[in-house]
């Protein structure tokens, strides 16, 4: 655990240590807060309830057709510490917000949308200066309220809409005191010009939106190249009347940083050779839908773009055919993505997407009028996962025939979408049962008269069959999916029959079953179906309607109704599975996951898999941060890529990044860790698994309330225990006995014996070895002239033990052995010299007392302490 988990651990043990002494309510109690919150707003019908993900809560007054912000009642008090996490005030008639709107609340985000605010006072936000991240407020056709919004500083999320400034000037500066705000929305300003300056203040914005400006003819390209918006992310401009992209419009710009830009529903229809030069190292996503492009020649700007991931071109009416997109130079490491839906594509030439093929991931053509695809349209196309050929406008009697090529996705595809026009059945029965990949297949309103064969889908998850002509299925239809499939729907289909064994040998359940306009025969043939759906192995949200009684549901009726007979049996399913040797199917591999590096604003992370088992499909990364908020996501990364680069990310926060490893023939394995992100100032930040602060919280927490009742439990002793009257040891004056002891075995402190200690330097071959002084706390006879008490020696033996010896074999002021005492023994304590005198003696007057003793704590020469009757003493 990194410093931020030990902080975490130390917490937890302070409130362990608390929480062990008493229970307190908590502090951030939701009910508690809407309790208060609806007590003061009592005479409007506003709701409460808390906000997801977080401790704080919503206040929800929208639609209620308020004129002006809900007054308070004066003799409610609402406690500082309860915070708003959302104020809605959304779609009501408000048109003027006073001093006193918001006068004693605190609110994170707050949302006047809907509302033709026409009048705001000064001050009307100046309650809001210190809690407020986020402002959504429309105007009424006016002037924006400068002055009330430079009371919010905090601010970092802005929508404005509805005002009336058709030159967004330099000197107009509404945007000066935003130093933190990071995200900008104005909406149906009339916006005509923007100077270079006018959005000078925010020097970290991320993204800005400008929409329904139109009478906006041309992009603001001077706006590009002012310095505060070098940080910009995602920049969308969208539903104006811009009918150009001009040449180097965005050459020398601040744009260094820009990953998306949305250009959809205006009215572009060229964008010229140098448009987009100065975005090639940086631009991921790029949105020209519902434009008036048409032919390649318009779209020669389209090139030098290695970074892009995502293009829509989707809505262009007069585009008519798949447009060369071999200019773009995609890197490498690119997952493409291509939406050309709702176009007028008419057909798929040979090698339809030369220069990205190999890169292509997601396709989306659904929405045109294709009706012929070369054989050879897919080629070269081998990393294919999604594909949308869904409601081409073809002929009522046009079959759509898949091309052969598209096999060389087989291995790779995952979702595919051939709903809502006529196949060629014989193209799909061909090349649709090597789709071994397969997790989607929609094949809704197809004319389908039979299911394809779906043996080795074996990863199919949803099947959609509804609007077909099939009206006969049994358990052969269904063979491949059995541990896979959750979803299969059959409605409007002329079935007359579901048998017994449909799912027979399916491990799946629950599996959501649609039968919606299935007219089935209600009887003991159906109780299967009646029986499951009633102990949740089948979800049925759409049950069949019983022919047989009127139309009415089949779980409107009773098991008895459908089925008296209590001898009918069901007839045995096949196993066409036994035929196989079955084989074990591996676990997959762990994923360890390394930090390359970690910045402000960025991580690099690196995986690998602990053991080669199965065929790896390919990867997916996701970085959330602790807002709950998705700040980088890259999906089916090509196997042989093993380390991304997450950016942009937010300074200083905590995220929690995942890689899901998926395979072809087992389970996909995920593994999580959260990192920190570095501060601005290049502090670092702590990494570790996915629940280490949780871990050091809970650890922290336990150590806390055993550390309590430690300190507790000595408390008792000390208090209790060591109070009571000890049992009489026998004569003062009679000497102690010896014997063998270990080190943690010294004799107990009682009032007749005190322990010293003293260290002792002999000769050489007693270098190391200690004397510990056992006194009886009676003076010695032949000393009692200055009160020198009488002691028995223990010595440290090298073997680690102690051995008690006569308290009557010599005084320690002796300056000669005992005759009893020889060697070592005696030069040990004819050394010590005498103890010394002992208050107690000198308080009693030379009476004679016990003496209460005294011990060496420091081991310094001559030097003693006195021991405290009333405690323990530990050497």
């Amino acid at each position: 655990m990194g410093g931020e988990a030990h902080r975490h651990c130390w917490r937890a043990v302070y409130v362990g240590l608390a929480l062990a002494v008493l229970t307190l309510p908590p502090a951030c109690d939701a009910q508690v807060w809407c309790t208060y919150l609806l007590n003061a707003f009592d005479s409007s019908n506003c709701k409460c309830f808390r906000a997801e993900g977080t401790i704080d809560v919503v206040l929800d007054c929208s639609n209620l057709g308020l004129v002006s912000v809900p007054p308070r009642n004066p003799a409610a008090v609402i406690p500082q510490e309860v915070i708003i996490h959302e104020f809605i005030l959304a779609n009501n008639s408000i048109t003027r917000l006073e001093d006193t709107s918001f006068q004693g609340l605190r609110v994170r985000a707050l949302d006047l949308s809907g509302n033709s605010i026409a009048s705001v006072s000064d001050s009307a936000f100046s309650p809001l200066e210190t809690d407020l991240r986020e402002l959504n407020m429309e105007g009424n056709f006016n002037q924006p309220p400068k002055s009330a919004l430079d009371f919010l500083t905090n601010l970092e999320v802005l929508t404005l809409g509805d005002y009336s400034v058709n030159v967004l000037g330099d000197a107009d500066l509404y945007f000066l005191s935003f130093k933190s705000l990071k995200h900008l929305t104005l909406r149906e300003w009339n916006i005509q010009v923007i100077e270079t300056d006018a959005l000078r203040g925010p020097n970290a914005l991320q993204s800005l939106t400008l929409i329904r400006e139109k009478d906006m003819f041309s992009l603001p390209v001077t706006l590009f190249r002012e310095d505060d918006l070098k940080s910009l992310k995602v920049l969308k401009i969208s539903v104006t009347s811009i009918g150009e992209l001009g040449d180097f419009a965005f050459t020398d710009t601040k744009l260094v940083n820009l990953e998306e830009l949305d250009l959809s529903e205006n009215h572009i229809n060229k964008i010229k050779a140098t448009s987009l030069e100065g975005l090639g190292s940086s631009l991921k996503k790029l949105s020209l839908a519902s434009n008036y492009l048409r032919s390649d020649s318009e779209m020669t700007g389209l090139r030098n773009l290695p970074q892009l991931e995502e293009l829509d071109l989707s809505g262009n009416e007069d585009i008519n055919v798949v447009p060369d997109l071999s200019g773009l130079n995609p890197a490498e490491q690119i997952n493409f993505k291509l939406f050309l839906g709702n176009n007028k594509i008419n057909a798929l030439s040979s090698n339809a997407f030369r220069g990205i093929a190999q890169r292509l991931h997601t396709l989306d053509l659904s929405q045109n009028s294709i009706t012929a695809m070369d054989k050879e349209s897919f080629n070269g196309v081998t990393n294919l996962r999604v594909l949308r050929l869904s409601q081409q406008k073809v002929l009522t009697s046009g079959k759509l025939a898949l091309p052969a090529s598209l096999s060389q996705s087989a291995n790779t595809l995952t979702h595919l979408y051939l709903d809502g026009q006529g196949l060629d059945e014989a193209a799909l029965l061909d090349v649709l049962p090597q789709m071994t990949q397969l997790e989607i297949l929609d094949l809704s309103r197809t004319g389908l008269s039979t299911i394809p064969d779906l043996k080795k889908m074996v990863s199919l998850q949803e099947l959609y069959l509804n609007g077909n002509l099939i009206n006969f299925l049994d358990q052969h239809h269904l063979e491949g999916p059995r541990h896979s499939l959750k979803k299969l729907v059959l409605s409007q289909n002329p079935l007359q029959l579901l048998p017994s064994c449909t799912f027979a040998h399916y491990t799946s359940f629950p599996i959501i079953l649609d039968l919606e306009s299935v007219q089935l025969v209600c009887d003991c043939r159906l109780a299967w179906l009646y029986k499951s759906a009633n102990d949740g192995d089948i979800v049925l949200t759409h049950p069949p309607l019983c022919s047989n009684f009127k139309d009415e549901s089949l779980l409107s009726k009773s098991l008895n109704d459908i089925c008296s007979n209590s001898t009918y049996q069901d007839p045995p399913c096949d196993n066409p599975y036994t035929t196989a040797t079955p084989t074990t199917v591996p676990g997959p591999p762990t994923l360890e996951l390394l930090l390359v590096q970690v910045t402000s604003d960025s991580l690099t992370l690196s995986w690998s898999l602990s053991s080669d088992v199965g065929t790896i499909k390919g990867f997916d990364v996701k970085v959330t941060n602790n807002y709950g908020d998705s700040e980088y996501v890259r999906t089916n990364l090509l196997p042989r890529i093993f380390q991304v680069t997450a950016k942009p990310l937010l300074p200083d926060t905590q995220h929690q990044v995942c890689v899901i490893a998926s395979f072809t023939n087992i389970n996909s394995t995920t593994k999580c860790t959260f990192v920190r992100t570095k501060k601005s100032d290049g502090t670092s930040g702590q990494t570790g698994d996915s629940d280490s602060n949780d871990t050091g919280i809970i650890i922290g927490a336990v150590v806390g309330a055993i550390l309590l009742l430690v300190v507790l439990a000595a408390i008792f002793y000390l208090v209790v225990l060591r109070r009571r009257p000890k049992k009489d040891s026998g004569p003062t004056n009679a000497p102690i006995q010896p014997r063998n002891f270990t080190k943690s075995e010294l004799p107990a402190m009682t009032e007749d014996s005190r322990t010293f200690t003293r260290p002792k330097r002999p000769v050489d071959h007693h270098d190391g070895m200690q004397v510990v002084a056992i006194s009886d706390g009676q003076v010695d006879e032949r000393h009692a002239s200055n009160g020198s008490a009488r002691v028995g020696r223990a010595m440290l033996h090298s073997g680690g033990s102690y051995k008690v010896m006569s308290a009557g074999a010599s005084s320690m002021g002796g300056t000669s052995a005992s005759g009893s005492m020889s060697g070592s023994q005696s030069l040990y304590e004819n050394d010590h010299g005498l103890l010394p005198k002992t208050p107690a003696y000198h308080d009693r007057g030379n009476r004679g007392p016990r003496q209460p003793g005294y011990y060496n704590a420091a081991f310094e020469p001559d030097k003693y302490d006195e021991i405290d009757m009333q405690r323990e003493v530990s050497l």
